[in-house]
């Protein structure tokens, strides 16, 4: 029963993703973030405004710190997160759940182990 209540958030997350759908969807959620950032005319050039400039420089100081303290678990745990598809490694985060929405949903990933093949 699981499986099939996590498929069907799985299409309705994507259903609620198109366009025309009054409903919230993912980019709604980051409408807010041109408070902080201002896009360049590049990937790269985009600069903090005057809210976010704090804020950021908190932020980057956090991962730094978390970097230079973390165990090698939580250090192969991030270069899986980074290398794999985040959508993928983000189910993670439903624990006991995260197996039934893989196999409801079709997730998969290609990589699944840590070596110098990824």
């Amino acid at each position: 029963m699981s499986s099939l209540i996590l498929s069907l958030l799985a299409v309705s997350v994507q259903a609620a993703s198109r366009a025309n759908d009054n409903r919230i969807n993912g980019v709604d959620l980051l409408s807010g973030f041109n408070t902080l950032w201002t896009t360049g005319a590049t990937w790269d050039t985009g600069t903090p405004t005057a809210l976010g400039q704090s804020l950021l420089r908190r932020n980057l100081q956090i991962v730094v710190d978390r970097a230079n303290s973390r165990m090698l678990a939580q250090e192969t745990a991030a270069y899986f997160d980074d290398r794999r598809d985040q959508s993928y490694s983000a189910i993670s985060g439903l624990g006991s759940l995260s197996d039934a929405y893989k196999a409801g949903a079709g997730a998969f990933t290609t990589i699944t182990q840590f070596d110098d093949s990824n």
